[in-house]
């Protein structure tokens, strides 16, 4: 987490609408892809992120959750993941 918040980070406080929460993950997500981290590690703390930023979104079943977790995942870890067939976010994550 040191190695994150030497990044200096983007902000988020949740009362700039969803247009912002979108780029404000593509901004995390860019600072992940630079760390050193373990793909666990980083799934972990996306998955922290998502949680998050999810009620700031639009209500969506679980299959379309499952759906947008997915869309950020790292390739190496969606390619795994998208061979499942995995229809709900718990089983996305």
């Amino acid at each position: 987490m040191g190695q994150f918040r030497k990044m200096d980070p983007p902000q988020f406080k949740g009362d700039e609408g969803p247009e912002y929460a979108e780029d404000f993950m593509n901004d995390i997500e860019k600072i992940y892809d630079s760390l050193v981290c373990t793909p666990e590690e980083k799934v972990y703390e996306y998955e922290a992120k998502f949680a998050v930023l999810s009620c700031y979104g639009p209500a969506l079943d679980e299959e379309s959750r499952a759906r947008k977790f997915e869309v950020f995942l790292d390739p190496h870890i969606k390619i795994h993941v998208s061979t499942h067939l995995l229809t709900t976010y718990e089983e996305v994550y």
